[in-house]
Formats: structure tokens, C-alpha cells, sequence
């Protein structure tokens, strides 16, 4: 659930969100794919796309690439392979509702 969590992540200009960061944890915040200020979700890098992907599927895939990468440089390579391989997918069931698989094999 923790990757469930963090793929709402967002860095957020000050200036924008400093005094509704008063108001409630933003991470906590449901933004959307995009948030102000930062142009379309399309433009932004593949990699960053599927780390904003709320699907438990990608989230799977991202925790195996992390783990068998050996450098950060593997890590971001296997990463952007992924996206560009199976994003699109995972975006489709998680438009339709479904978020993927909740199978937790790490426990």
C-alpha cells in the first residue's frame, strides 16, 4: 500500500500550495494526475507518468525494478522500458476501475 500512497506525491511549488499546506497534509491531498502550474499529464517525462500511475499492478512492477536494479542508472532504464511498455494499459484499468491486482506477496 505504501507505493499506493506515495504515487499521489507531487513537488509543489510554494508559492502555489504554501497556505493550503496550512490547511491539510497535501500528500494526504486526492490531486490529480496533473497539478496546477505544470502544464499537461501527457508532457511530462514517461517515467514520472508511471509513478503517478495508481494501478497496484505498476506499483508491483515498480517495487520489482527497484529491487533487482543495481545502479540508479538500471533502476531508471528498466523503469522508462516499463512504461513505455505497459503504462497505457495499466492507465486504462485503472480509468475503468480497476486498480489492478491486490495480491500482497510481501508479507
Amino acid at each position: 500500500w505504501h507505493l499506493g500512497f506515495f504515487c499521489r506525491y507531487r513537488p509543489l511549488p510554494e508559492s502555489v500550495f504554501g497556505g493550503r499546506a496550512l490547511d491539510d497534509p497535501l500528500l494526504q491531498s486526492r490531486l490529480g494526475l496533473a497539478v496546477d502550474g505544470e502544464g499537461d499529464f501527457n508532457d511530462l517525462p514517461i517515467v514520472e507518468q508511471l509513478l503517478r500511475c495508481e494501478s497496484e499492478d505498476a506499483h508491483a512492477a515498480i517495487s520489482e525494478i527497484l529491487w533487482n536494479s543495481d545502479t540508479a542508472g538500471d533502476a531508471m532504464d528498466a523503469l522508462e522500458s516499463a512504461a513505455k511498455a505497459s503504462l497505457k494499459t495499466w492507465q486504462e484499468q485503472v480509468a475503468a476501475g480497476d486498480r489492478g491486482s491486490s495480491d500482497d506477496t510481501i508479507r
